[in-house]
């Protein structure tokens, strides 16, 4: 069995998430979440980093990326996804957390769990 790559592991735990892979925001958030789990620091500045930087990797606004990121944050929120997100916070969230939040406690979790993967 293959261990699996950065990608599809963010692909799987936003699917954890209720977050669609027809959803734009998805594909925004897979890139901007494998970016943070580089570098965390780029959490700091979403919107004059990560957004433009989402915006220009697929070819769109930032303004569309921010819009199309919440959307699929609002998906989680509502789906079925808020006990999911609680979880892997590790904490109790009461409202839908902003993109900057959602993005930096995924790319937590996603690196933790990308560290304990066997080198193959």
């Amino acid at each position: 069995m293959s261990t699996p790559n950065l990608s599809d592991l963010i692909r799987w735990e936003l699917h954890c998430l209720h977050i669609s892979p027809t959803l734009l925001g998805h594909h925004y958030l897979v890139y901007a979440i494998e970016q943070v789990v580089v570098d965390p620091l780029r959490v700091k500045d979403v919107t004059k980093d990560l957004y433009p930087d989402t915006a220009h990797y697929f070819d769109t606004t930032w303004k569309a990326v921010e819009r199309n990121i919440r959307s699929a944050i609002i998906a989680c929120w509502n789906s079925g996804g808020k006990s999911t997100l609680q979880d892997i916070a590790g904490f109790q969230i009461l409202e839908r957390p902003k993109s900057a939040v959602f993005i930096a406690v995924v790319a937590e979790h996603v690196a933790r769990l990308y560290q304990r993967q066997p080198v193959v």
